[in-house]
């Protein structure tokens, strides 16, 4: 994997020096704690002309980590913002984001 690609897929604070964690986060033994998946949307319009959108991710949340740990990884790294809700998945996007992540990611 090259700088570029680690860049864009991590964010540049990957290039910077490594953050602090809490302690408590390094004793968790779940690996990964999450995954992204990366995608670009093909968007149809009413006249059935396709077009490809522009570069999206979802961030897979790992189900065995405790709930109260997502606050603090959240502060370090936020990944909360493109993971789906899990309390309200009835809105068609979060709906869909939480089926791409039980279909391609496997914890």
């Amino acid at each position: 994997m090259d700088n570029f690609y680690c860049s864009k897929m991590y964010g540049d604070d990957v290039l910077e020096k490594k953050q602090k964690v809490p302690g408590t986060i390094l004793q968790i033994a779940f690996d990964p704690f999450y995954v992204i998946v990366s995608y670009k949307p093909v968007i149809t319009d009413l006249i059935n002309q396709r077009r490809v959108g522009e570069d999206a991710l979802i961030v897979c949340l790992n189900p065995k980590v405790p709930i109260g740990y997502w606050s603090a990884i959240n502060q370090y790294k936020p990944i909360l913002k493109s993971a789906p809700s899990m309390i309200n998945n009835k809105q068609p996007l979060e709906e869909l984001k939480f089926k791409a992540c039980k279909h391609f990611v496997r914890f």
